[in-house]
């Protein structure tokens, strides 16, 4: 029942008041003076109040400011009944909290319907700040539920990165060891299952992330190349076990560096490249292509740019009524394409919002059994401090090149590929007999620093023997685009140039044949001061003691910071790999320690080595006072050019 607080010093006036609101089936509960309602309204908190003004000791106007004034009574509604009917007291009242005013001597039905309106008015108030308290407590419970959701997804990718990266490892070592083709075939789907193991953990990892709201886009510069590289990596051997065609075109016109957020770029291209692959059949005749250019659309001022990525496939396709099931979570086009391909069905979920944090856009269209076409338009501001050739690419500038090829290759893709690189390119296409050909091709007077040879499989183990016999060429290196599929060449003198085309790659094994670097690297490691290693894990130590020692370096290992700490007190090293989470104290602990000791001295480069892969445990590695980072499972290639990188700047 409603309960109403009458508050009148003139008692004949309560019991009239009373005697209708009783009438009405209110309870009812009166006070004499002003003194008194605080007291009852303190005790026993009614659920309206009507207040006369003109009371002795203490009137109307303070009973309302001193409401008011408390917290938890400021929201009792009040309606002034008082004598004083002037303006300025009615709106003295008003301003005071007063919700209504009716002026003695009052109609009851008036008094009736005012109250109704105001106790309607106050209902709803409670309703909506119920409402209110109940979204708070659930946001609340919801946030709880995201931390711990997200604490437990963080440690799980720690725990699973851990044994994985003693697989992998173990893997990578028996592969450079004596091996047959059947026992070759069991590394290869190792590895491969351990890199789809990682990427359902990463997308499940992303998507909770952006579920969270905690997707934040950096603006850094980087090399737009470098991460296709990386990208067309991720997907190489998924693509060379199903013998898929991989065909890669970069528009050399197309600047070197941004400023964006590379990692974003690289995981948008590597789920949307691995969907290409991952949903096209197995065969020679089965292909996927990349190209990357300008966009057409325009950008939204001039200092920013827009680059499209086009990637198309001769895969499955779908039917397009399904787009919007598949850009939602955890959905493939169909039962059929879950039971038959797997994964988790977030991969395009996780692109699209991704693109869209970036201010991007993705366009597909499909047709069952006709392929895909992904367009991907991402603006980026442009590097004002970039060149038409990307730093560290220079060696080869103007470097003259003879291409090779036969007459059913195109060597477009070549082509582009060493105008990135500054290369003056001639291509000529020989015919059998081909030292006969080479040799006409050479009486023109060719003197290249080096050769490219790429033709189909049947033609390139001869068009080698003719390079190789030429007198002509014997001081001239030669490198041999692989054929794809891969397939089985005789050994020869040549470097080989791997597909898929990754950039980076291909000018890394050009410059170093070319000036010798790869023949001296080993001698170069063993005059080098040691490495130590901090490790708590038996297998993944000993995976990177071997890995390390294959690389040529020497080695000392810990298992924890505090023996860390105490070795470099005693020894001095060129360089530390630092596992993050070890017993008794951590990487992030132990690296403030070695600085400490350092201080004085020259600095000693230490590199994160762990399975911490979250968003911001880079920034945590590098804020704790480490100098790079690497993940776990450990990439060879990665790990062999970080650590080049620090040594060569310690002997700079």
């Amino acid at each position: 029942m409603t309960r109403i607080l009458v508050v009148d010093d003139i008692e004949n006036n309560i019991k009239a008041l009373s005697f209708d609101l009783l009438d009405d089936n209110y309870e009812v509960t009166t006070a004499l003076s002003g003194h008194q309602a605080l007291l009852e309204v303190n005790n026993n908190p009614p659920d309206l109040i009507l207040l006369d003004l003109l009371m002795p000791e203490m009137d109307g106007f303070e009973v309302c400011r001193r409401l008011q004034e408390t917290p938890h009574l400021r929201e009792i509604p009040i309606i002034v009944v008082s004598a004083l009917d002037d303006n300025e007291s009615i709106i003295r009242a008003l301003d005071i909290g007063a919700q209504d005013y009716v002026t003695k001597p009052y109609y009851y039905p008036i008094i009736a319907a005012r109250i109704r309106a105001v106790l309607r008015q106050k209902k709803e108030r409670d309703l909506l700040l119920q409402l209110n308290a109940d979204l708070d407590k659930a946001r609340t419970m919801a946030e709880a539920g995201m931390r711990a959701k997200s604490s437990f997804l963080t440690n799980m990718s720690h725990e699973v990165r851990t044994p994985i990266n003693g697989i992998t490892g173990m893997a990578h070592l028996l592969r450079d060891s004596p091996l047959n083709s059947e026992q070759k075939e069991y590394v290869d789907t190792i590895e491969l299952v351990s890199d789809n193991l990682l990427n359902i953990i990463d997308e499940i990892l992303d998507y909770s992330k952006i579920e969270a709201g905690e997707v934040f886009i950096e603006h850094k510069r980087f090399h737009l190349r470098d991460c296709i590289d990386q990208a067309i990596d991720s997907i190489t051997e998924l693509a060379r076990q199903k013998a898929i065609a991989v065909e890669i075109s970069i528009d050399p016109e197309l600047p070197v560096s941004y400023l964006g957020d590379s990692g974003r770029v690289r995981q948008v291209l590597h789920h949307l490249l691995h969907n290409a692959v991952k949903f096209t059949q197995s065969g020679p005749e089965q292909k996927v292509s990349l190209r990357v250019g300008p966009s057409t659309r325009a950008p939204k001022d001039d200092e920013h740019a827009q680059v499209c990525v086009h990637i198309s496939d001769t895969g499955i396709g779908f039917n397009p009524d399904h787009l919007q099931t598949l850009l939602g979570s955890f959905s493939q086009a169909d039962e059929s394409t879950q039971r038959r391909y797997g994964g988790t069905g977030l991969g395009l979920a996780i692109c699209y919002q991704l693109v869209d944090h970036m201010d991007g856009s993705i366009d597909l269209s499909s047709h069952p059994d006709q392929g895909t076409q992904v367009e991907l338009h991402l603006p980026f501001e442009k590097d004002l401090s970039d060149s038409p050739i990307t730093p560290g690419w220079h060696a080869l500038n103007h470097s003259s090149v003879l291409v090779l090829t036969d007459a059913d290759t195109s060597t477009r893709q070549v082509c582009q590929c060493l105008e990135v690189f500054g290369c003056e390119i001639t291509t000529e296409t020989l015919t059998p007999p081909f030292k006969q050909s080479l040799n006409s091709v050479l009486s023109q007077k060719h003197s290249p620093k080096f050769l490219v040879i790429q033709a189909q499989a049947e033609h390139l183990t001869e068009m080698v023997s003719a390079v190789e016999q030429v007198g002509k060429l014997n001081d001239c290196p030669y490198f041999v685009v692989e054929p794809w599929p891969p397939s089985r060449l005789q050994e020869y003198d040549g470097k080989r140039l791997q597909q898929p085309m990754r950039q980076g790659d291909w000018y890394q094994t050009i410059q170093e044949t070319l000036t010798t670097a790869s023949a001296e690297t080993a001698i170069e490691q063993t005059n080098r001061l040691p490495i130590l290693l901090a490790e708590d894990n038996i297998v993944n130590q000993k995976v990177a003691l071997k890995i390390l020692d294959n690389l040529g370096y020497q080695v000392d290992a810990v298992d924890n910071g505090v023996d860390a700490v105490d070795a470099i007190g005693r020894k001095t090293y060129g360089l530390v790999l630092m596992d993050c989470q070890m017993p008794e104290m951590d990487g992030y602990q132990a690296t403030p320690e070695i600085r400490k000791l350092q201080e004085l001295e020259r600095h000693l480069p230490i590199i994160a080595l762990t399975a911490h892969a979250m968003r911001g445990d880079r920034e945590r590695c590098l804020e704790s006072g480490m100098d790079d980072y690497l993940t776990k499972p450990i990439k060879i290639p990665q790990l062999k050019e970080t650590l080049e990188h620090w040594f060569k700047t310690l002997e700079d």
